[in-house]
């Protein structure tokens, strides 16, 4: 079995990618559909590096989230929350939530059912850990590619442009063959279908609400240090994702090491452009797309 964080999404390439799905101007539309209050407990399942629940908690206050996620290197890097909210993290799986019945106010997930090879087992698990009267939110990507983008303007002499969209082209595609591609990433429920499979799952109150987002450098809305912190992510774990997949024979087989170390070069190449750019409002490298929330309530006893 593939280490999921080491080979398809090392923890700061997961921090990357979640900054660029999720925006902070639609906190208190996510906040209000996941029905999170002030002293509530939460639990986000496969939670990752514990993202969404940073990004909840920056609109929200006195909250306790935990997170679990079945891959120790993402437990290993998750981050507490912002604010006077709590959070903790463990080790676990989906199918079996190592929590008593109704221990929990709410429960969320992102992208989780996308991927989740076992969704009904996870939503059941997910209602027998709320309470009666809470909710069971999700996010999920309404497309997992992007529906508005362009791959923006750059000079000339950025010859590292084309070098890592071929390479990353080719990685990919030996990497499908070794029976490790994107798919994973939709093996679950699309977005379109969790509304009525939250309703067979016996959730009522079923809401929805989408998240826009759009993603680009040259945003002059978006402040430095986030600029500074999504190229740092994005080549600490573009880096970190070849030097771990050059430790597989089979993948070296098809793409030799010398190449492999030439595109983190380029990485390296790209990185140094963006920080040397990050007042740049020209070039306009974006892209945009839509995610939904999903929420239904758990039904009280009677």
């Amino acid at each position: 079995m593939i280490d999921w964080s080491k080979v398809m999404q090392p923890p700061e390439f997961l921090e990357a990618t979640r900054m660029t799905l999720l925006n902070d101007d639609f906190i208190p539309f996510a906040v209000q559909y996941c029905g999170i209050e002030k002293g509530m407990k939460i639990l986000e399942v496969g939670c990752g590096t514990g993202y969404f629940s940073r990004y909840l908690s920056k609109g929200t206050s006195g909250v306790s989230y935990t997170g679990l996620d079945r891959d120790t290197g993402f437990i290993a890097a998750a981050k507490p929350v912002h604010g006077d909210n709590t959070s903790s993290y463990l080790v676990g799986s989906a199918y079996e939530l190592p929590f008593e019945d109704d221990s929990f106010d709410g429960v969320i997930s992102h992208t989780f059912f996308n991927c989740a090879d076992r969704p009904k087992e996870a939503i059941r698990e997910m209602l027998r850990v709320c309470r009666p009267g809470g909710r069971v939110s999700t996010v999920a990507s309404m497309s997992l590619t992007f529906e508005t983008w362009h791959r923006g303007f750059y000079p000339p002499e950025c010859t590292w442009v084309e070098k890592i969209r071929d390479f990353q082209g080719r990685m990919q595609k030996v990497l499908s063959e070794l029976g490790c591609g994107t798919m994973d990433y939709n093996r679950g429920f699309s977005a379109s279908k969790l509304p009525r499979f939250f309703y067979v799952s016996g959730l009522t109150d079923i809401r929805i609400c989408p998240l826009p987002r759009t993603f680009s450098l040259s945003n002059a809305a978006m402040p430095a240090e986030t600029k500074v912190a999504y190229v740092e992510n994005l080549y600490l774990g573009e880096k970190k994702k070849i030097e771990n997949i050059m430790e597989l024979t089979a993948f070296t087989s098809h793409i030799p090491e010398e190449e492999c170390r030439d595109y983190i070069e380029q990485l390296k190449a790209r990185r140094d452009f963006w920080m040397e750019h990050l007042d740049d409002n020209s070039i306009w490298d974006w892209f945009g797309a839509s995610a939904l929330v999903v929420s239904g309530r758990k039904e009280q006893q009677v």
